[in-house]
């Protein structure tokens, strides 16, 4: 099943790549102000809610591409930013928070999918923090289940098919972080928080039923984190 998600993830790069500068700009104006708001009524660290984001914009659809893929509903950060949030959800466990606009107005700069109707090129992921000096290991494949803790610091991100290791499903892509001796997995719905090790916690979204196709492990150069 490795052939699939592989090509999953190439379909996504091929995909990728930015919106035009005066959309970001204008995307980024009316984020900055949907973000002050956000944040009045849901204080707080993690994402958590992907749907309740209908008030931010990241990507630009037609009306006939809204009505083909979001059954007529408008394209908005509701839909497709759960690369971005589990971008924030890493940093903030890193210790280095960014805004949440910030980051959508990176992404759609370097990465954005067919505009943002298929969300972000996982791979996209990985660039954002190589290049900004983290250090990074991807996971394909059978090393996936060679995904383990090692007490440094790190945070994951993960992408994985919705249901099984078919595309049709979908992916969702969310971050692991570790809190005490436990994780947890964020913005992925799930009731149960504690997990003993990042892979039992990748795998517990949507009920066992999805099949983790991509994986990060991030951590500082120094191995320090913000991890409690």
């Amino acid at each position: 099943m490795g052939i699939i998600g592989a090509c999953t993830i190439q379909v996504f790069h091929v995909l990728a790549g930015k919106l035009k500068q005066d959309a970001r700009e204008s995307q980024y104006r009316l984020n900055r102000i949907a973000w002050r708001e956000y944040r009045k009524k849901i204080p707080g660290s993690y994402l958590e809610n992907q749907p309740a984001l209908t008030g931010f914009l990241y990507g630009v659809a037609s009306k006939t591409e809204c009505r083909i893929f979001f059954r007529g509903l408008p394209l908005t950060a509701a839909r497709n930013s759960c690369e971005v949030i589990a971008t924030y959800n890493a940093l903030l466990a890193l210790g280095d928070e960014k805004s949440y606009p910030e980051l959508l107005y990176e992404y759609s700069g370097d990465g954005i999918c067919f505009r943002g109707i298929f969300g972000t090129d996982p791979l996209a992921i990985y660039r954002y923090f190589k290049n900004r000096g983290y250090d990074v290991t991807e996971y394909r494949g059978s090393r996936i289940e060679t995904v383990k803790d090692e007490d440094d610091g790190a945070a994951y991100i993960y992408t994985a098919f919705n249901r099984g290791y078919n595309p049709f499903h979908m992916v969702h892509t969310l971050c692991v972080t570790k809190e005490g001796d436990s994780f947890r997995v964020h913005n992925g719905f799930i009731e149960k928080q504690s997990y003993p090790d990042p892979l039992t916690a990748m795998k517990a979204y949507n009920n066992g039923m999805c099949r983790t196709i991509y994986v990060l492990k991030i951590r500082k150069k120094d191995g320090s984190s913000a991890h409690v």
